[in-house]
């Protein structure tokens, strides 16, 4: 049998506390979701594997070690190697029987309960082994580690705390709530504050009529298959950036900084990771990459609009000098206030609705269309 599950904390609750084991692999695990486990379950015996690519607050990992080391019920592994995504909840039962539960929500707050999250849950006892199996692969020794003290003191170290993501998944109060309100205001405001909108979808109508139209877009689908082969997406285990500025469609970068970011590679591979992931709000991925801790020297606003368009052209758009000009032109204008990831989010937004009522296949070719106009 397979249930599907919008919130799983209710579901997951229930089944923890007839639970005599439990596997757990997860990419991240907030405070709460800690102590959602730690008060739901009974007298079970737990296995977890988690990863460090999200930020795991370094405290849930000093609680994990300490019940690792000094509890007979508790196995805790890391997954230190490759990017590690999964969302998987296996329980075994006293009866001897298994459930599972696999979807989209990690060990955390919003996961649990606050976010539109969708998942699975399974009972078909062949699926459910198969789903221990695998988490013990995760476990083995070439894949994952034990947490030591050593380890821990280097983590708390260079551990750059999320306080905005952490936020938004942790943190519910009217203020918040409020705030995300105006955001989803000025956004909704974006194209009342575009006088000329209906000119733009015109013009951008008429561009289909044009006689090179057909052969753009299919250059564009083939630039944008080399672009994604040359940063690996969606893996980006072997990213070639020689191969990536060497392809100048949808913008072009000088080769002043290459050097360091190829010196910074494993945060490079995190920062595309997380600006593909469409369960992490656009704007705070583009802020984590352009100001924040994924912030790499010499990768600029188009740098990370073109990384974002390549993995998703249906939602995402290159924002550059050319880009702008034509914008300018049809003036698209945003409120005061908003970050720069919120600006960047809400124009896509906005040239999104306008692609989709002229019939623009994606934002790829909206950027053939945007460069060819520009000043």
């Amino acid at each position: 049998m397979t249930q599907i599950i919008q919130q799983l904390g209710k579901d997951l609750e229930e089944d923890l506390k007839k639970a005599r084991e439990i596997w757990v692999a997860v990419a991240m695990i907030s405070k709460k979701g800690m102590n959602f486990l730690t008060k739901s379950m009974t007298d079970a015996k737990v296995n977890i594997v988690v990863g460090i690519d999200l930020p795991t607050p370094p405290d849930v990992l000093d609680e994990l070690y300490d019940l690792d080391q000094n509890s007979n019920q508790w196995n805790v592994w890391l997954k230190d190697k490759g990017y590690f995504h999964p969302k998987v909840y296996v329980l075994k039962f006293f009866n001897g029987r298994f459930a599972a539960y696999v979807g989209s929500g990690n060990l955390t707050w919003g996961g649990l309960h606050d976010h539109h999250e969708i998942g699975v849950r399974l009972t078909d006892q062949e699926a459910c082994s198969n789903l221990i199996e695998i988490f013990h692969d995760y476990c083995e020794s070439t894949e994952s580690i034990k947490l030591t003290e050593k380890w821990l003191i280097d983590y708390r170290n260079k551990f750059v705390l999320r306080s905005e993501w952490l936020k938004k998944n942790e943190i519910q109060n009217e203020e918040l709530k409020a705030s995300a309100r105006t955001t989803s205001q000025r956004e909704k405001n974006l194209e009342i504050e575009s006088s000329l909108r209906r000119k733009f979808v015109k013009d951008l109508t008429a561009y289909k009529n044009k006689n090179y139209y057909t052969e753009t877009v299919q250059w564009r689908k083939g630039k944008l298959v080399e672009l994604r082969k040359s940063v690996d997406c969606p893996k980006f285990e072997n990213v070639d950036l020689d191969s990536f500025y060497k392809i100048k469609t949808m913008g072009s970068f000088r080769q002043t900084y290459k050097a360091g970011i190829k010196s910074e590679m494993e945060k490079f591979k995190k920062m595309l990771h997380y600006l593909s992931d469409s369960q992490v709000d656009l704007s705070e991925r583009f802020d984590a990459a352009y100001d924040g801790d994924l912030k790499i020297k010499g990768i600029s606003s188009a740098f990370i609009s073109k990384i974002l368009t390549i993995c998703d052209p249906i939602n995402c758009w290159v924002e550059n000098e050319k880009s702008r000009s034509t914008l300018a032109n049809y003036d698209v204008t945003l409120p005061k206030g908003m970050t720069p990831g919120q600006k960047y989010k809400a124009k896509a937004l906005f040239l999104k609705s306008v692609c989709e009522e002229a019939g623009i296949p994606d934002m790829t070719i909206l950027d053939a269309f945007l460069y060819d106009n520009a000043e």
